[in-house]
């Protein structure tokens, strides 16, 4: 079986990259339509992917694993690495890249994630920890800051960014269900919570997409219904 996690539009054409059974694949189509298999070469084993993007010379993917790295391919077939960020252990301090969205300026941000892990519920959730990029492949690590709730996902909007998730998770080793929260800054740093959301508990956000104008959080409700909020971010 296949699974497909994520596709970028490229100079080359659509790549997609998922898994064919247990194995990390990558899938390229002209059209979107008919899309055929790459034999990829460069790549660790493991772990997987876990983010794709364009760039106007190809595309490039993130990797977190033992260390954060980014590698660069110009047909996605043919990758080489681009940068690694730091190393880290079980039990010690660890960074990694996370949620990327365009900045001001043209450049990126990464909400990644900072903490101790030492392989149990308590390293799940964690500080925020920034990144900064010009090209997508190179980041240069930020600010540290404390999570404002338990967030599944970010996006751009209007002025700044908007993250979306729970209040009160509850037990940190469960699935992240709770009261909605949505809270938004100018600056990836500063956050505060967004008034008049409705008035929903037992929740839990699926995912935050946003064109830079307008967000749309996706989340589940007690009575399991698929629910859409959809705003500008701006409080």
């Amino acid at each position: 079986y296949s699974e497909v996690f994520g596709v970028a539009a490229g100079p080359a054409g659509f790549l997609a990259y998922g898994n064919a059974g247990t194995s990390s694949e990558f899938w390229m189509s002209a059209d979107g339509v008919a899309w055929h298999r790459l034999t990829s070469s460069g790549l660790p084993h493991d772990p997987a992917p876990d983010s794709l993007f364009a760039t106007p010379s190809g595309y490039v993917i993130h990797i977190n694993g033992d260390t954060t790295s980014t590698w660069e391919s110009s047909d996605g077939a043919i990758w080489t690495e681009a940068w690694q960020g730091p190393a880290w252990t079980l039990g010690s301090e660890g960074y990694m890249l996370g949620t990327i969205v365009p900045a001001s300026s043209g450049t990126y941000i990464s909400f990644g994630w900072a903490g101790t892990f030492s392989g149990g519920p308590s390293a799940i959730q964690g500080d925020l920890q920034l990144w900064t990029s010009t090209d997508l492949a190179h980041w240069t690590r930020s600010d540290r800051v404390a999570r404002p709730g338990w967030i599944s996902g970010f996006a751009t909007a209007p002025g700044g960014y908007v993250a979306a998730g729970v209040q009160a998770p509850g037990d940190i080793g469960t699935l992240p269900w709770g009261s909605l929260g949505v809270w938004t800054s100018q600056d990836g740093r500063s956050w505060q919570p967004l008034a008049g959301l409705p008035s929903v508990s037992s929740i839990e956000v699926l995912s935050v997409v946003g064109d830079g104008a307008q967000v749309v959080v996706v989340y589940v409700d007690q009575a399991g219904n698929l629910q859409l909020l959809v705003g500008d971010g701006v409080p």
